[in-house]
């Protein structure tokens, strides 16, 4: 259908094609090509030792995997009803959500995730107050680099994506329809003036095509950003096959086979045909196993904690950086800063300001364990076994098990941003009184929360949908696989302590992480 003039040999996907248009789109493009530079996984390459693949590998993977998805969705006929109420050709929406996938990414910060969460701090500094208030309420629902990508859509990808004959509004409306909705729904004139600024003459048009056909772009939407769309797809068989561990082995042409839409009660859903329960569960199953043993692996969220604490310091030391932070986040920066604002950036400015950090012993033993893989922390858990192993101990079994689940509770609905540090940033200080006052130990956190049962993909039985999670006895258990141990990981600074003393007093200390965090709920959540 499509004639690719080019072909990109990928090896998870096999040739990924491109239209001469998508070619224009991304050669000389400062925007797309600094995704080459950002890290897809941060630095879980200092753990998993293969993962150096990039946003930009990514980016072409989620187009391949969304052109299946919707090739498939077309010939089942699930796309008929949201295509003629859109008014659009299929050929047309295909071509259009190929771009919605190349540059759903393109907001991301150097080292990927770990760094938003200094954004989602700073983002309250914003001089121009409407700026300030439409952002702090986008993330209630936003992370920082979906709001990067807001601005850098409007104010630097726009006129590119119109010249090359793509339909601008309804990118836009497939990407962030929950600006729209939440504008709809409020009416803030906050909101408004942000709008109208960032779409000066297709506000007006923009708005009355999402409200002719909201329900239609948040089902689009999901196909890039749900609890199965080509986004989460990508991920897990690109990490698995970088990362080298065996969980992407998963049969995708049968999953898109078998994946169709549905409308309940005037909306939208996701749905697989019941034949495919196995291969859905496999997908899920998997899904939770990446995310346990390869993001959230101990020794990654070390590294993650790492690089966004030196960051946040040399921010402290040297405020001229913030700067670059805003000008990107806000799409002010220029296509030549945009093309260097990427991890060799970081890393470089780091290791020339490293005279600035030295004041604070924490941080210079983070610093040598990213650039020298000096590791000076003791995790008090690595996996389950350690954990649930360090709390058998008699009357304080229950006690530890019942704050456990009470912990994960506080962070389980909460995304990685603001909300989520302000909870961790408040729970470490908690313990690191209690630790020096009782130990004379100094600690760090790094939070790794996830849910991993879908909340909105479903079974098609024929009569009914089923939610998967009440159709699969093994999806619904990973809630319970999940609070086997606290959502975060708790390290301890050995410099001038003996590792193996700290590790004979594991259970000691684990007992510590739990009083400090009644301790912080009492004192903050009265």
């Amino acid at each position: 259908m499509f004639e690719y003039t080019k072909y990109f040999k990928d090896p998870v996907h096999g040739y990924i094609g491109v239209t001469e248009s998508e070619v224009k789109f991304i050669d000389n493009n400062a925007w797309l090509q600094r995704l080459r530079r950002i890290s897809h996984l941060a630095l879980c390459k200092l753990v998993y030792i293969g993962a150096n693949h990039t946003r930009f590998d990514h980016s072409l993977g989620v187009l391949y995997v969304i052109t299946k998805m919707i090739e498939s969705l077309h010939k089942n006929s699930s796309l008929e009803s949201i295509l003629g109420n859109l008014d659009m050709e299929y050929e047309d929406c295909l071509k259009n959500m190929r771009l919605v996938a190349l540059i759903h990414d393109v907001g991301h910060y150097p080292f990927s995730h770990p760094l938003e969460l200094i954004m989602a701090k700073l983002i309250y500094k914003v001089e121009n107050r409407d700026l300030a208030r439409f952002t702090n309420s986008l993330l209630k629902y936003y992370k920082t680099h979906e709001i990067s990508n807001l601005f850098i859509l409007c104010k630097k990808l726009k006129e590119r994506i119109i010249s090359l004959g793509y339909d601008f509004k309804f990118i836009f409306c497939t990407l962030h329809h929950k600006v729209l909705e939440e504008f709809d729904k409020s009416k803030s004139k906050v909101y408004g003036n942000v709008l109208r600024e960032l779409l000066p003459s297709e506000i007006d048009e923009t708005l009355e095509l999402y409200r002719k056909c909201n329900k239609e772009f948040e089902i689009l939407h999901k196909l890039i950003d749900s609890d199965f769309d080509a986004d989460r797809v990508d991920n897990l068989l690109r990490d698995s096959y970088y990362a080298g561990v065996g969980y992407g082995a998963i049969d995708i042409e049968r999953l898109l086979n078998n994946l169709y839409l549905r409308l309940h009660n005037n909306q939208y859903y996701i749905a697989f045909d019941v034949k495919a329960q196995g291969e859905v569960e496999r997908f899920f199953l998997a899904r939770y196993y990446i995310y346990r043993y390869v993001y959230h692996h101990h020794k990654v969220a070390l590294f993650d904690e790492a690089i966004r604490r030196l960051v946040e310091k040399l921010i402290e030391k040297k405020n001229e950086i913030i700067k670059d932070f805003f000008d990107f986040t806000f799409g002010k920066m220029k296509d030549e800063n945009a093309l260097t604002f990427d991890d060799y950036m970081v890393l470089n400015e780091i290791y020339r300001n490293r005279a600035l950090i030295e004041d604070d012993e924490l941080i210079s033993s983070l610093f040598e364990l990213v650039f020298q893989r000096k590791d000076k922390f003791f995790s008090l858990w690595k996996r389950d076994h350690d954990y649930i192993s360090s709390i058998e101990f008699g009357s304080k079994k229950k006690f530890v098990k019942m704050t456990t689940e009470d912990i994960y509770e506080t962070f389980r609905l909460r995304r990685e941003n603001l909300g989520t540090v302000i909870v961790a940033e408040g729970l470490e200080r908690s313990l690191r009184e209690y630790l020096k006052s009782q130990e004379g130990l100094d600690t760090l956190i790094s939070v790794k929360a996830f849910s991993p049962v879908p909340s909105d993909v479903y079974f098609h039985t024929g009569r009914e949908r089923v939610c998967i999670s009440e159709f699969s006895p093994q999806i619904d258990s990973l809630d319970k696989c999940i609070v086997m141990k606290p959502p975060f990981y708790v390290y301890i600074y050995c410099k001038d302590c003996d590792r193996e003393k700290v590790k004979e007093q594991k259970d000691k200390m684990i007992l510590h992480v739990f009083t400090a965090y009644l301790k912080y709920l009492s004192e903050n959540f009265k």
